[in-house]
């Protein structure tokens, strides 16, 4: 009998592996702290910290939201939010509603879309330019891509919030308990 050995890493399985890590070493070391930069240099450009470029930003992907939510979004804590939103709303970048049930409801504020949108015009050309460059089914691609990599960050950093919060309120229960006794 012939003797038959099973290769568990066939070379071409090793050979994609190490080129998708690759690809993920690249987008974690590379697009990301590229987007980072680029997110506060346009901070900077508007007069705006990040966080309170954050802060527009998520209220341009809403109607409105409490201050509570908006904290949650932009994992900051709800003082710092709170200056934030009111250093927002005196520069008129943000508008606050009426209360609703006991709650002020933040808004962008109407010329802020048009404001960012033109802060990212530099930008905006040179990554069009680099679109039309690609074939249709490359566009698609890239497109699924990108849409793929966004989820997998969106609900890894969701995951961290979500870990930091029950670990804020464990700390607190126990404080709680601690003064209780």
């Amino acid at each position: 009998m012939p003797d038959i050995t099973i290769d568990p890493f066939p070379s071409w399985g090793a050979e994609k592996d190490e080129e998708c890590a690759w690809i993920a070493d690249r987008i974690l070391h590379h697009l990301l702290p590229a987007a980072t930069a680029l997110h506060r240099a346009n901070a900077v450009e508007l007069g705006l910290d990040p966080a309170e470029l954050a802060i527009v930003e998520v209220l341009g992907t809403v109607r409105a939201l409490r201050l509570t939510a908006v904290a949650d979004r932009v994992a900051l804590s709800h003082a710092a939010t709170s200056r934030a939103t009111s250093r927002l709303a005196e520069r008129t970048w943000v508008d606050r509603c009426s209360e609703v049930h006991g709650y002020v409801e933040i808004t962008r504020a109407e010329g802020t879309t048009a404001v960012l949108a033109a802060s990212l015009q530099d930008v905006r050309s040179p990554l069009a330019a680099a679109v039309e460059a690609l074939a249709p089914a490359d566009r698609a691609t890239v497109l699924r891509f990108l849409d793929e990599v966004v989820e997998i960050i969106t609900v890894r950093a969701r995951s961290r919030g979500d870990r930091r919060l029950e670990r804020t309120l464990v700390r607190r229960r126990r404080e709680w308990l601690r003064d209780e006794w």
